[in-house]
């Protein structure tokens, strides 16, 4: 089946790149199983969050270079489905490590994403992370209202996470209403965020 099989694959992959040696091709391959839409979403999106796994070790030749384009690609044309959020994480990850990754590009994509009306939710939930992290003020409005009206719990906690990173004292009083959520994912998420917050604002 699919989801065992995509497993044995990603252990596969996680093997090879432990190796003493580095194989040379694995890049090159990753790329085009991400390409090759007959492949699943969950196999390529696996492909896309082993481009950012694998850059800081893959021998640097054109298969690195490929991994580089392909998140690109993937946070600006995979928007409908999972892989989106993949790539805009796995740059966020780059951008904090590696300058040749501008944080304020990946910043600025992972935005436009996220206020793609063809984005999927399951998307935005990376999305709102990265832009957190990366510390773009324009994605508060998008969390804020997230946070206030969507069911999903998932989507919720993330976009409340984020405002605990990008909000003022502005948003304590409603984090403060979530904190007593009957759903833990919620006010667990509120909790920190208040708590992160009022650091904030006491420094």
């Amino acid at each position: 089946p699919d989801l065992q099989f995509n497993g044995l694959k990603n252990e596969r992959v996680f093997a090879l790149m432990k190796q003493r040696k580095k194989p040379a091709e694995l890049a090159g391959h990753l790329v085009k199983m991400y390409k090759d839409k007959s492949y699943d979403t969950t196999w390529r999106d696996y492909c896309v969050q082993f481009f950012g796994k694998w850059y800081p070790n893959a021998p640097d030749n054109q298969g690195r270079k490929e991994m580089v384009a392909g998140l690109w690609d993937a946070l600006k044309n995979e928007r409908d489905t999972r892989i989106a959020g993949a790539a805009s994480s796995q740059l966020c990850f780059l951008a904090r490590k590696h300058p040749e990754f501008s944080k304020d590009e990946v910043s600025a994509a992972s935005l436009d994403a996220l206020t793609d009306p063809k984005c999927a939710n399951i998307s935005k939930v990376a999305l709102l992370q990265t832009c957190a992290i990366l510390g773009n003020e324009k994605a508060l409005p998008v969390a804020r209202k997230i946070a206030a009206v969507e069911k999903n719990p998932i989507m919720r906690a993330s976009a409340i996470a984020a405002i605990g990173i990008l909000g003022n004292q502005e948003d304590l009083k409603f984090l403060r209403e979530l904190e007593i959520s009957p759903n833990i994912r919620i006010s667990q998420a509120a909790k920190t965020a208040t708590e992160k917050i009022t650091s904030k604002t006491q420094k």
